[in-house]
């Protein structure tokens, strides 16, 4: 922020003064909020989504389930976390964060809503063996997950 201050508007003013008018305005350095990539076309996908679906009713609504898969780390999170530390401080207990080789692993979990019901989380697992390294394909998610928990 002093750089594109100094050369937007030619004036010189220390990291501190920047740092404690930020701090002023509770303006703190926090981790990022993830939120999915839309392109443009992915945009215009969900535009037209939203006008197509403008003037449905609460039963048309009512026949729609709303799903949804996300990855879970095993031991603790695959996010950066910050701490205030000076130098000295770098390998202190209250500065560490354990981790396990490789993250841990994780799984996947898969849960779904409608107007109606909410159908319990339930694990998405790789396969019936550790070493078989599956992904979730369209026939597993039809036979593995809808076929379990949608179909009547």
């Amino acid at each position: 922020m002093q750089r594109q201050l100094r050369d937007l508007r030619g004036v010189a003013i220390s990291q501190w003064t920047v740092r404690r008018r930020l701090h002023e305005k509770n303006l703190t350095p926090k981790i990022p909020a993830i939120v999915p990539k839309l392109t443009p076309a992915r945009r215009q996908v969900r535009l037209r989504f939203a006008r197509n679906h403008l003037n449905w009713t609460l039963e048309q609504w009512g026949s729609v389930l709303f799903s949804n898969e996300t990855r879970t780390c095993l031991h603790g999170t695959d996010r950066r976390r910050k701490v205030c530390r000076t130098p000295k401080e770098r390998f202190a207990d209250c500065c560490l964060e354990e981790r396990s080789a490789y993250g841990g692993g994780f799984c996947m979990i898969w849960g779904a809503i409608s107007i109606r019901t909410r159908i319990d989380p339930d694990i998405i697992r790789k396969g019936d063996r550790v070493h078989e390294r599956r992904g979730l394909t369209d026939v597993r998610y039809i036979e593995e997950i809808l076929a379990i928990h949608v179909v009547p």
